[in-house]
């Protein structure tokens, strides 16, 4: 150590003897505030190894099974209501010709992506149209939803993640009332993808 290294704190900006590549450095002590965060955070890194790694934490084995026993069974409790909530394609028919669900549908379009890709009146830019008898996946509300819902490759992004359930039926319920109102010329059946399968419910 230096002949002349300061007291802590103590800031004297003298040069220490020894250069490196004509690079010299001053025998400066570290401020006080920086010295108490390293000892504070070598102080609880220690502590939060034992406390977490080599005992149980803030929870013991025990509560920690429990813990995801109980959370193991809410996620078990929430599937099986969610599978009494799925509606049969009658149910899904009946409901697609309730004048609310129509309206609620007509009134989430705008603030979907759908007429970004099916156009404003739904007859079609890059994806189909959807007031012809043609479909890719089949005409069924069923199979609206789930494409509605989870997406399809390689364009169709999902709406699930923005839109709940209801949501999706009420849209699907939308575009089944225009169809019912007669075909729209729009974008042109794409033959080795579309088969013709008419709304007729």
């Amino acid at each position: 150590m230096s002949d002349f290294a300061p007291k802590h704190g103590e800031s004297i900006d003298q040069e220490r003897s020894h250069a490196f590549d004509g690079i010299t450095e001053y025998d400066n002590s570290l401020p006080r505030w920086w010295l108490w965060t390293l000892y504070l955070s070598s102080a609880f890194a220690v502590w939060y190894v034992f406390h977490f790694h080599f005992f149980t934490g803030v929870l013991t084995k025990e509560d920690a099974t429990e813990y995801e026993f109980l959370k193991a069974k809410e996620k078990a409790e929430e599937a099986a209501a969610a599978k009494d909530k799925v509606k049969t394609e009658d149910e899904l028919r009946a409901m697609s010709k309730d004048p609310a669900m129509i309206a609620k549908g007509k009134a989430l379009m705008p603030k979907t992506i759908c007429f970004t890709c099916h156009g404003p009146e739904l007859t079609g830019l890059i994806g189909p149209n959807l007031r012809d008898k043609y479909w890719i996946y089949g005409s069924s509300m069923t199979t609206m939803i789930e494409s509605i819902s989870l997406g399809r490759l390689p364009l169709m992004p999902p709406q699930n993640v923005t839109l709940k359930a209801d949501e999706i039926e009420a849209i699907a319920c939308y575009i089944v009332d225009l169809n019912r109102q007669g075909e729209k010329p729009g974008m042109r059946p794409q033959a080795a993808r579309e088969k013709e399968d008419p709304i007729t419910y």
